[in-house]
């Protein structure tokens, strides 16, 4: 299927890409439970950054094909490389890929894209073809943490094992492999062990997510500040109260007493920085006995400018009336948003 085909029949379950998001494991940043409800129920788009996506889509069949001149016993196929009438694989332009979609035989919300199949046997000559692997590509930040060496089993990130787990549960094909180009010339592969136990609780995870929130129509909680903008940029102006022995209630106070920790971790702070300072005197950079930068106490060459009285200045040359001084402003005026202050304090 093309793209927006493929892009909306995703939109019908839960793909590999979504489900460590749902069970909480996924890097901050990637929309979480709520930004799969967004996914799925808005259409909103993917929020893994622009150029990431770029380069793990254009290095995906150069990794493929790594993984097939390192197991030549296996080929290896994918919406990005195919085989042509010669036996041989060939690239795919990005424009004339054709994407597959797996379904659960069991449960139909339950996908899965796979970024390549390594399989075993001769196409020429007509012999059984059986699956050897599920093959995931990833591109890696060269500083990345969570990754073991090269053919260390399941030493990568838990949401990219995860993701592999799901895979092979909804195949039915019980090994993976993740090849992973790492800083963008450091190949490794890891293989991925079955977990049938892991597996049962992601799909019970899943259809639960499918039934209250998307089919229920009913987002999830936010899980940051940030989040929560996001779903109310506006207020009605009434007052909620909590109940007693609530879950609200019990954050309310949650929050009071992490905010009284914070407080004093950060008077604590302060009082270490001033006699580090102190310390210092008039030096501009601190080193430890290692010769290792731990800190810096310099000034900028010059000054913030405050703009508010270069406004008035250039007001008063220019003779703008009081009117015309207030449209200017409010041209000029950022949109309002809500912001949230707690003012309960630990006694």
């Amino acid at each position: 299927m093309d793209r927006a085909t493929w892009l909306e029949a995703r939109r019908k379950g839960i793909g590999s890409s979504d489900i460590a998001n749902i069970v909480g494991v996924a890097p901050a940043g990637r929309g979480g439970s709520l930004g799969v409800w967004r996914s799925k129920v808005l259409a909103a788009e993917s929020e893994i950054p622009e150029e990431l996506a770029y380069w793990g889509n254009e290095e995906e069949p150069l990794l493929l094909r790594r993984y097939q001149r390192d197991h030549p016993e296996c080929f290896v196929l994918g919406p990005t490389l195919r085989v042509n009438d010669w036996g041989r694989t060939e690239y795919v332009d990005q424009e004339d890929v054709e994407h597959d979609l797996v379904t659960h035989p069991e449960v139909p919300i339950a996908m899965a894209s796979l970024d390549g199949v390594a399989y075993v046997g001769d196409l020429l000559a007509h012999e059984p073809i059986e699956v050897s692997a599920i093959l995931e590509c990833k591109n890696v930040n060269a500083y990345a943490r969570g990754w073991g060496a090269d053919g260390e089993a399941d030493a990568v990130p838990e949401h990219l094992r995860v993701q592999v787990v799901w895979q092979m549960g909804v195949t039915g094909w019980h090994q993976g492999v993740i090849l992973a180009l790492h800083g963008g010339n450091d190949f490794r592969e890891h293989p991925i062990t079955w977990d049938p136990e892991l597996f049962d609780y992601l799909l019970s995870e899943a259809v639960q997510f499918w039934t209250v929130h998307v089919e229920g129509n009913k987002p999830p909680l936010p899980e940051n500040a940030e989040q929560a903008r996001m779903m109310f940029p506006r207020q009605t102006g009434e007052t909620l109260v909590a109940e007693k022995d609530s879950r609200l209630d019990a954050l309310i106070w949650d929050r009071v007493q992490t905010a009284a920790l914070l407080a004093e971790g950060k008077a604590s702070l302060d009082r270490i920085d001033g006699e580090i300072m102190g310390r210092m005197e008039w030096h501009g950079t601190l080193e430890t006995h290692l010769h290792e930068k731990a800190a810096t106490w310099l000034a900028p060459e010059q000054g913030r400018s405050n703009w508010k009285p270069v406004a008035e200045e250039l007001r008063s040359k220019i003779r703008m009336g009081d009117e015309k001084w207030k449209q200017l402003q409010d041209q000029h005026r950022a949109k309002p948003s809500r912001t949230f202050r707690f003012s309960l304090k630990s006694e």
